[in-house]
């Protein structure tokens, strides 16, 4: 599994791709506070984003609350815009 990290909405995002398949999964990390005030900066569940000239989505958000940190990982999806 190959990860590199990129931007999405001016926060640093892991994109963990699946060997051949094109696809995988997302981590990025916010505070904890802010994700529970509705204010927390990153991609959100079903973002759209650009990639390798490649159109992406990400799917719903699994959580996991660290000290003072959340962890947000979602699956990353191929993304065709006619659907």
């Amino acid at each position: 599994m190959d990860t590199i990290t990129i931007t999405i909405k001016n926060v640093d995002v892991e994109l963990h791709w699946r060997d051949n398949v094109g696809v995988g999964y997302a981590v990025h990390e916010v505070s904890t506070e802010d994700l529970h005030d509705g204010i927390a900066k990153g991609p959100c569940d079903g973002e759209v984003f650009l990639f390798r000239g490649r159109q992406y989505q990400l799917g719903q958000h699994d959580y996991e609350d660290g000290d003072g940190t959340t962890t947000c990982i979602a699956e990353i999806y191929e993304y065709d815009d006619d659907d």
